[in-house]
């Protein structure tokens, strides 16, 4: 439902994801995030952000779950099963590999634990932290990043198989191939996927000459022209 989250209204005046800037669409249970600002700082922290029961997570300030479990999907849900990816290797720069230890730290599994929900903690990916590839400098850390997305659908295929809700935590949006490999494995037809960014993520290394993958994730699985084979391929039949 847009505008109101199943527990009240939130604050008057505090963005969500209902709002014109964050797409205009009623999305369920609705996350207030403060504007990221691409190359440049964060804007100073707001009070307005926060209300009783919030979680502090930095740049996201997430209100608790409580109200939502018991309808919709978590009501069919017998376990949330929690993988974290620290990596940064397709990113710009070190940093989004540091994100699943903040969201435990700041007490993402507690708050779920708190609200009804059976949690497994599945652990956490091997750490990656980007560096520059100066062998691939139109599509950086391409062996690293790939590795990583291979584990990771791996370790999500038996999760899901069992009926599992996968809750996946990390930094670069290249991680999304591999939940949609995981779930095209379990053969259960074709997976959906609704994709919440500021990009399109359709960029390839012919189309940009920064060499992050970051935002070439989408691009890489729908297998469009001038992408890299070490990603395409990663998954089995091309397009993912």
């Amino acid at each position: 439902r847009s505008g109101e989250p199943a527990d009240g209204p939130l604050p008057a005046g505090l963005p969500t994801l209902a709002d014109p800037g964050y797409g205009g669409a009623g999305l369920g249970v609705l996350i207030p995030v403060k504007q990221l600002v691409a190359g440049g700082d964060l804007p100073p922290r707001t009070p307005a952000l926060t209300w009783p029961g919030a979680v502090d997570l930095g740049y996201v300030r997430v209100r608790p779950v409580a109200a939502a479990v018991g309808s919709g999907i978590l009501a069919r849900v017998s376990r949330v099963s929690v993988v974290g990816v620290p990596s940064s290797a397709a990113s710009y720069a070190a940093g989004q590999d540091l994100a699943p230890a903040a969201l435990r730290s700041a007490g993402l599994l507690e708050q779920l634990k708190g609200s009804g929900l059976e949690v497994h903690d599945d652990g956490d990916l091997p750490h990656q932290v980007w560096s520059p590839d100066r062998d691939h400098p139109l599509a950086q850390n391409v062996g690293q990043a790939t590795a990583s997305l291979r584990q990771l659908a791996g370790r999500l295929e038996p999760l899901l198989a069992r009926g599992d809700l996968a809750l996946v935590l990390g930094g670069n949006c290249t991680i999304a191939l591999a939940v949609m490999a995981a779930l095209r494995r379990l053969e259960a037809g074709a997976p959906g996927l609704l994709y919440l960014d500021r990009h399109y993520d359709i960029n390839t290394p012919e189309s940009t000459t920064d060499g992050a993958l970051d935002w070439m994730g989408l691009a890489h699985a729908l297998a469009l022209p001038g992408c890299v084979d070490t990603v395409t391929d990663a998954f089995g039949p091309r397009p993912l």
